[in-house]
C-alpha cells in the first residue's frame, strides 16, 4: 500500500485483536519495519488489544532509526499523537 500510496504516518488498531498477535514481533522488527522506513514512514502509533501491555511489545528503540513507535491505549489518542507530529510536535512519550 506505502508504494502506491507515500506516507509518513500509519495508524495501526489492534484493539479488536484477541489471541497471541506478539510472535510476530520478530517479523515486524527484521522484514516490515526496514521495508516501510525505506518507503517514507515516520511515525507509527500502535493501540493496543483491550487486556494487553506495553510489557509485550519490543523495547521503544527497537525501530530506532527507521520510525518513532508510539504506544496508545486508544485509538483517539493515537489519533491526536499523529495530528502532533503532522504539525512537527511530536512529543517523544509513549502513552
Amino acid at each position: 500500500m506505502l508504494q502506491g500510496e507515500p506516507c509518513t504516518m500509519l495508524l495501526n488498531d489492534n484493539s479488536g485483536v484477541t489471541g497471541p498477535w506478539f510472535d510476530s514481533i520478530d517479523w515486524l522488527e527484521h522484514v516490515w519495519a526496514p521495508q516501510v522506513a525505506a518507503l517514507g514512514l515516520r511515525y507509527v502509533a500502535h493501540v493496543l488489544p483491550t487486556n494487553d501491555f506495553p510489557s509485550v511489545l519490543p523495547p521503544a528503540n527497537t525501530f530506532a532509526g527507521q520510525f518513532e513507535l508510539q504506544i496508545f491505549s486508544t485509538v483517539a489518542e493515537a489519533e491526536q499523537w499523529l495530528r502532533s507530529c503532522r504539525h512537527g510536535r511530536s512529543s517523544g512519550q509513549v502513552a
